[in-house]
Formats: C-alpha cells, sequence, structure tokens
C-alpha cells in the first residue's frame, strides 16, 4: 500500500517531509502540480474537482487502482 500526496502549489513539499519523516517505511506517491498553483483563489469544490481528476487520470495512467474518499 502507498500514501497519495497532492501538492497543488502551497505547503506540499513541507507536507510530504513531514510524512517522510513520520512515516520512514511508507511508500509515497507525490504528486505536483504547479501548473495550477494560481488556481488557489478559486472556489473550494472547483479545486477539488480538478485535483481528483487529475489524480484519477495519473493512477489511470500508470494502471493504479484509485478510491477517491470524502
Amino acid at each position: 500500500m502507498a500514501v497519495g500526496i497532492f501538492d497543488s502549489g502551497l505547503g506540499g513539499l513541507t507536507v510530504l517531509k513531514a510524512v517522510q519523516k513520520r512515516l520512514p517505511d511508507t511508500n509515497l506517491l507525490y504528486f505536483a502540480d504547479s501548473a495550477n498553483a494560481r488556481m488557489q483563489t478559486k472556489g473550494s469544490v472547483i479545486q477539488r474537482g480538478m485535483y481528483e481528476a487529475a489524480l484519477m487520470r495519473a493512477c489511470r495512467w500508470r494502471g493504479w487502482a484509485m478510491h477517491a474518499g470524502e
């Protein structure tokens, strides 16, 4: 099992480093979306849909199963 971290362009590397330190034996998948970092000003519903869609595409492209949570 792996833990995925999606960086929307604000603070993701800090979170990644903290998780690596706390869970050193866990496989981590880091996804960064610096191209859409300016979307930080958009509504959270728009952001969530955009990021979920990008993550699902990336997982399908790699042939991974994806289970989206609430």
